[in-house]
């Protein structure tokens, strides 16, 4: 059911994925199967469902339980179903924590397997995603301020340098664009580009 779950996902048939993991489910508290679940859930923006997966998931699991990068991404997700569906007082601080706290995880650990990258990259991914989302309308100046005082706090992370590139375009500032590029360049990882 799992195997099924994942190629579904992979054709778009998410509908048939989620109707496998939860298949798969009814025989099996197989993690992978949640996983297969929460991910075919997003991808068909049924952040109800969604929330409701990650709930089940956040009551048999923890970060001791399975991969602590797939439950990293899963936290990441948390936050991403909290900002589509309105349910945070404060989604910018719900996701700044996280953010930061996986900012300072690779600090601590900076010899992440390939493997365990990609998940702890899309978790990183996902937060930031909600982070732009949040930030996007603001005025540019603002947003500027906003992302060069992040990559002052984290200067090897990848993510305020692309913000930065493409605020410092909208400024029309090509100097500060080409500078921030070739920082995005040097933190991003060669395998991920």
């Amino acid at each position: 059911c799992n195997n099924l779950s994942i190629v579904y996902t992979a054709l778009g048939n998410y509908e048939l994925a989620v109707e496998m993991a939860r298949e798969g489910l009814n025989h099996s508290e197989f993690s992978e199967l949640q996983h297969s679940l929460v991910d075919s859930l997003l991808k068909n923006k049924d952040y109800e469902g969604a929330q409701l997966a990650l709930e089940n998931y956040f009551s048999l699991y923890d970060e001791q339980t399975v991969s602590f990068y797939k439950h990293l991404q899963h936290r990441a997700d948390w936050v991403s179903v909290n900002h589509k569906l309105g349910n945070s007082e404060d989604i910018v601080q719900e996701a700044q924590d996280l953010l930061f706290e996986i900012y300072e995880h690779y600090q601590e650990n900076p010899d992440i397997s390939d493997y365990d990258f990609r998940d702890f990259e899309a978790a990183k991914n996902t937060v930031e995603e909600v982070l732009y989302h949040e930030h996007e309308g603001k005025p540019a100046l603002q947003r500027r301020d906003y992302y060069q005082g992040i990559s002052e706090t984290y200067p090897d992370e990848a993510n305020p340098q692309y913000n930065l590139m493409q605020v410092y375009n909208e400024l029309e500032d090509f100097e500060q664009v080409n500078r921030a590029a070739r920082l995005y360049l040097e933190n991003q990882q060669s395998f991920l580009l």
